[in-house]
This record gives C-alpha cells, structure tokens and sequence, in this order.
C-alpha cells in the first residue's frame, strides 16, 4: 500500500510540475498519456514524464514510436542474447578470461576473493579461497588504494574504494574519510543478498583504482573516472552496429559512475555517434531533473567537445563482437582514463532508460530490423508483433 501511495504522490507531483513548466492542464497531459501509449511500445504515464514526451521541443512527436517502457527493459536483451551464451555478460571473471585472448585493455586485478576456489591463473592477483586469506591479503598484501566490486553484479551493488589500513584500530580507511572493521568488512564480503542480480557465491575482484583521462577531470571537474556505455548490435557474419552511447559521469563524491536514474547525483551525457562528440546531459530524471550543457566551474562547456580516445573506445567494443558473435546486442562499459580507454564490462541485461532519456528512444529503424532479424518471438509478445 505504501508504494501505490508513494507511485501517486510521484504521479501528482510530475503532473503538477509539467504544468508549471509547460503550461499544459491535467486533462491534456492525460490526453497526451492516452496517444503515447498507443504509439510506443509498453510505454505509460510514467515513461511519459520520465522521456520529455510532454515536451515537444524536446522529444519530437515522430520520435514517440521509438520508445520502450520501463515495464520491460529486461524484455529486448532476452530475446536477442540467448541465455546459453550469456555468462560473459554476468560474470566478470568469464569476461576478463576471453577478453585477454584479444589484447582489450582492461583493469589490473590485485586479487580475488572466492570462497572454495582453487584456481592459479596470474592475471587474477592473488586468488584468496577462505576468509583466512582475505584478512591476511588485507593485513600484510594488499596495495592501496584498491576498488573492490563484485564478480556476478551490477548497479554498484556492494562497491568500494578502500584507500588504506588503519592497523593499529583495526580498521580499512574507505574513500571520503570513512572506516569500517575489517571483521565488518569480512562479513560484508560474504553475506548472501536477496537481489537477483548479485551473487556473494561468485566472490569479489580486489582491482586497481583508475585514474580519469586528464581532458574529462577537466572538462567535467572529475577526480573518479567516467565511462562510456556503449550498445552494440552483433549480425551474423560478425559486423558491428553502434546503436547508441551515454557517457555515465561521476560527479561530487562519487567513486562509481552508476546512475540510477538520478539517485545518485550522477550524469548521463549523450553521445552523437556520427561526430563523437558529446550532447547534452541530464542530472536527475525529468520532470524535475536538470538539462546540462557545462559544469559549473569548467573552464568550457561539455557540449560539443570531442570524447577523448573516441576510435580507440569503439576498437574495443568492435574487436569484443567476436569473441562474444551470438549476443546480439552488447552493452559495453568502457572507462575513459589516463591511459587510454579501459573495458570494465560487458552487459547483457543492459538498462534501457538511460539510453532513452535524451529525446529519442531505442527503437530506431536499426534496431527493429535487428529484433526483427534476430529476435526470439517466443520471447515477448511486442517481439512477435515486430517480426511479423
């Protein structure tokens, strides 16, 4: 009850807040839910004020059919990924092994934590198999800083950046001043969670802390390193699409680039494939998120600039396809640093609002000849609808 409560409020609030920035009464913005949804694809109110829909300037009215609700965003990876080949995209230690094979940069692991494990592959650090170990790393191994993320996870769900040992107290100094026992701390690398997209059995990658590529601390005043999320569509003879990309910007404090829809004060910044060049961002989500050109205090605004190691970045992602031929939509995470572009990850169940919240949705012309093509129709229903 408390959500629908709190889903109501959300909904009152958005309308209000059209209202006050458009001018457009209640009724209309209703109208307007009713047309949209019959033009786009699970789309709702929600997805409305979420998009820009109310804003014409904004999101065109040719543009509406290109939208994907939120109801779904699981739906178009599960019917172009198999799931027999999508472990790469889960688990980072399966993607890290298949990436070396190509030469793809990607981050030093200092060690992994894997309660059980026997394995001695060098590139993963120093393999820790029991809690025993994991305190002896920290106590007399360990290098700092360290990051700290899981194997099988996403959404910055349990990340850290541990910047030093406090010895005498006993304790791990974390980024911003922060300390935490290391009893605590050893807990919290194996307790269980009930959020499906983690999974403490698969262990934590103990990695190196990157540096941001000089021109992006600058221009968007970072001291923790941006990303590009890249998505890649993969046809059958190998060849590689770049469907759309979002620049995912770390700001204030931040030690992860997640965005979150807003939540954790984070930007999303479009990237016009074409040029390379950055578009507009937003920090929030519309209505009330905000549309930015610059950052405060930058000696240039970011809109126009050219993203740094642009071709090398798509390189990356262009290599990546085949080694990973039978996803055909990839969702790469690639780190922008001073030492060129870094591949943290490859998705499979890539979010889709972020790619959508910048006046265009993902459904383009491209893509639905891709879902139409590859597309698994026993998937979803709105995919059987587009393939015939």
């Amino acid at each position: 009850m408390a959500s629908i409560r709190t889903a109501l409020g959300d909904f009152m609030d958005s309308q209000a807040r059209v209202r006050a920035l458009t001018g457009k009464p209640v009724l209309r913005q209703l109208r307007e839910i009713r047309r949209f949804r019959k033009e786009a694809i699970l789309c709702g109110a929600t997805d409305y004020y979420r998009f820009g829909i109310y804003d014409p300037d904004y999101v065109p009215r040719a543009n509406w059919p290109t939208y994907l609700g939120w109801r779904d965003q699981r739906g178009l990876s599960l019917a172009l990924n198999p799931r027999r080949v999508s472990l790469p995209g889960w688990d980072k230690l399966c993607f890290y092994a298949l990436a070396r094979n190509l030469d793809i940069p990607l981050p030093t692991i200092r060690a992994c934590f894997q309660p059980g494990t026997r394995a001695t592959a060098s590139w993963m650090g120093c393999v820790l198999g029991d809690v025993a170990a994991l305190r002896r790393f920290l106590l007399e191994d360990a290098t700092w800083p360290l990051f700290v993320k899981p194997s099988w996870g996403g959404e910055g769900i349990r990340t850290l950046r541990l910047e030093g040992l406090d010895r005498a107290a006993g304790r791990l100094i974390l980024h911003g001043g922060r300390t935490m026992e290391i009893e605590t701390f050893l807990h919290w690398c194996t307790a269980p969670s009930d959020r499906w997209h983690y999974r403490a059995e698969q262990g934590l990658l103990f990695q190196e802390v990157l540096a941001p590529d000089p021109q992006m601390a600058t221009l968007f005043r970072l001291h923790a390193v941006p990303s590009l999320r890249i998505v890649s569509l993969v046809g059958a003879a190998g060849e590689v699409v770049i469907h759309r990309v979002v620049a995912k910007i770390p700001l204030g404090d931040n030690v992860i680039d997640n965005f979150a829809l807003g939540r954790t004060g984070n930007m999303a910044v479009l990237v016009d494939i074409a040029s390379g060049r950055f578009g507009h961002g937003l920090r929030g989500i519309l209505p009330t998120g905000e549309v930015e050109r610059a950052i405060g205090g930058a000696p240039s605004p970011f809109l126009g600039a050219a993203v740094p190691h642009w071709e090398a970045a798509l390189d990356i992602v262009a290599r990546g396809a085949t080694a990973f031929p039978l996803m055909r939509i990839q969702h790469w995470d690639i780190a922008l640093t001073d030492r060129g572009p870094v591949a943290l990850e490859l998705n499979d169940l890539g979010g889709t609002e972020i790619l959508q919240i910048h006046g265009i949705g993902l459904l383009t012309a491209p893509l639905r000849e891709h879902v139409r093509r590859y597309g698994d129709p026993a998937v979803r229903s709105w995919v059987a609808a587009l393939r015939a």
